[in-house]
């Protein structure tokens, strides 16, 4: 019956000498041609909705939404044969993409009741249009998941894998039809693309091979200025970390720990080379930057403009355009330039400041800013995780512990620096503590790495003023770094960014080492020292309910009360009996 009405149906048509046209061979056509839940019209739904949940799929896979400045994971920038197999691959998708081409050309013809009814029984003008939208739809969602596969790639390989499987799904519509053409899903199917295949019906509007070339020339134009937005902003580094923050080992250099702390993205871009990036220190001293010749990350502490001279440390080779990548490789730290030896460093950290709020005091305390964490009032630290309520105000050597004593004795009890407003005064993120001495300023502040003891007499001579104000001054007008430092007496152990040890007060050190030298340059361990240093101060500690010891409670001027013969800044020092003489 299907094959007679064609050729009564073509008679008709050679006397009219209209235009004639043919449902395209996929299962879209089924969408079209067939009744409405007949066998082939669901086989037709089925494929639709089929291909819908592959490409939702693969998108929801990709999304990461908790990556609020690059959700669609788009590579920092890719190499050259990259950007050619992408730009191949964007080609390649549009040529092949038929979907879109075949429901705009619907569009444009039109539908006619009187001859497409009569071509097909199951064909209305409902169905017509659904099955065309439907098909319009489904190639710009698989147009999109091809693009988004294709500007996320960042290795030619994968590229291609990737883009060969998209085009398979792409694709499933026309396959499902040529297998029910060879009745592989029932008669009723095959015989529905028989119908398909040797239908013509009549339109009021021929598109002409013009009208196909201007929707492929339209949807690639689309598809290259989307390609090029994104491309465009992997130049200015949108998808690149805006903020590093970094912590060195310094047991093979010393004076590599004062350049911890926070690298702010600069684009530098030149002709060969415009899509590598470099982060230079918020403190203006040192910069990280890409040597293309030797494939390797560096670190220089001069300005200069060449990252393969004169650096100090180096990653392993790489040619990852996003330095983040490396957070877990290892870096080496040259120790003799001359014969240009290097040594491994042990406890390194190198990561984005933050990439979402959870990264900054859990969103409570701050919250997250081109990967750096700006913080509430009243909570500092690089993440934001110190409260200036519960930061200790006075620390005091433990009198179970010998006190600092190299050239001269040093204090016993320091206070916390603030300013006139209530702010902690900071170094590297930590507060700064300070007690008046005979000469200067007995100081105990953080350096990037380790806390140290020093003295501003000999440690800070440019201080306009050995007091308070002095220092206070000092250390707001400008980011303090910690290679002016002249001169210190004993240094921590080191202390790696972000773990338990990690505080906001140096009353969690395990251990103090004397030192030799006049700076950090030139400092070197001598002999490790027991002291320990306490807080002194209960009254505000409310997240410590447990700092006056031996069943002891905070007294009312803020300090611990000890009874029962315990003794102590904290009531630490466990009396011999039970306070009586028995």
């Amino acid at each position: 019956d299907n094959s007679a009405k064609g050729i009564a149906l073509r008679k008709i048509l050679a006397k009219e000498l209209r235009p004639t046209s043919q449902l395209s061979e996929d299962t879209f056509a089924f969408l079209i041609s067939a009744r409405f839940f007949s066998i082939p019209w669901l086989t037709g739904f089925a494929v639709l909705v089929f291909k819908a949940a592959i490409f939702t799929l693969m998108l929801l896979n990709l999304i990461d939404w908790n990556n609020k400045s690059n959700f669609m994971g788009v590579p920092a920038s890719v190499s050259t044969p990259v950007l050619i197999a992408q730009m191949l691959a964007l080609i390649i998708a549009v040529a092949s993409q038929d979907d879109i081409r075949t429901s705009l050309t619907y569009y444009y013809e039109g539908y006619d009741h009187r001859w497409m009814g009569q071509a097909f029984d199951g064909a209305s003008k409902l169905k017509w249009f659904l099955g065309s939208s439907g098909q319009f739809l489904q190639g710009v969602l698989g147009l999109y998941t091809t693009f988004y596969l294709i500007v996320t790639s960042d290795e030619v390989v994968s590229l291609l894998l990737d883009f060969t499987a998209v085009e398979f799904v792409v694709l499933l519509d026309n396959a499902a039809f040529e297998v029910a053409k060879q009745g592989f899903f029932g008669s009723s199917n095959q015989m529905q693309t028989e119908l398909v295949v040797e239908t013509e019906y009549p339109i009021a509007r021929d598109a002409s091979p013009i009208i196909q070339i201007l929707t492929l020339v339209l949807t690639f134009c689309a598809v290259l200025i989307g390609w090029i937005y994104f491309f465009s902003q992997q130049v200015r580094g949108a998808y690149t970390s805006q903020t590093l923050y970094v912590q060195f080992d310094d047991n093979v250099k010393a004076e590599l720990g004062a350049y911890s702390g926070f690298y702010s993205l600069h684009i530098k871009p030149n002709l060969l080379n415009i899509q590598r990036v470099r982060y230079h220190a918020d403190n203006g001293d040192g910069y990280f930057g890409y040597c293309v010749p030797s494939k390797i990350w560096t670190f220089s502490i001069d300005d200069g403009d060449d990252p393969c001279e004169d650096y100090i440390v180096h990653s392993d080779s790489t040619q990852s355009f996003d330095i983040t990548d490396l957070d877990s490789a290892s870096w080496y730290v040259i120790a003799m330039p001359d014969t240009g030896r290097s040594y491994e460093m042990t406890n390194f950290y190198l990561n984005s400041g933050c990439t979402k709020d959870y990264h900054c005091g859990n969103g409570i305390t701050g919250y997250c800013e081109s990967n750096r964490c700006i913080c509430s009032r009243g909570n500092f630290g690089a993440r934001c995780d110190y409260a200036v309520r519960s930061t200790c105000p006075i620390v005091q050597v433990d009198e179970e512990t010998p006190i600092f004593s190299a050239s001269r004795d040093y204090a016993t009890e320091y206070d916390i620096l603030k300013d006139d407003t209530g702010h902690v005064v900071q170094t590297y993120h930590h507060a700064v503590y300070f007690k008046p001495s005979g000469a200067g300023l007995d100081l105990v502040l953080f350096t990037g790495v380790r806390w140290v003891v020093t003295n501003t007499a000999l440690g800070m001579p440019e201080l306009e003023s050995h007091d308070r104000e002095g220092l206070l001054k000092y250390l707001q007008s400008e980011p303090y770094h910690a290679t002016k430092l002249q001169f210190l007496e004993y240094y921590s152990n080191e202390v790696e960014f972000d773990t338990p040890d990690d505080t906001d007060e140096p009353t969690n050190i395990a251990e103090w080492y004397r030192v030799t030298g006049t700076s950090l340059a030139d400092s070197s361990k001598v002999g490790s020292v027991t002291t320990r240093l306490l807080c002194a101060f209960c009254g505000e500690r409310f997240i410590d309910l447990e700092l006056c010891q031996n069943g002891n409670s905070c007294g009312e001027n803020g300090f611990c009360d000890c009874a029962n013969g315990a003794e102590g800044v904290n009531c630490q020092i466990t009396p011999l009996g039970n306070g009586r003489c028995d």
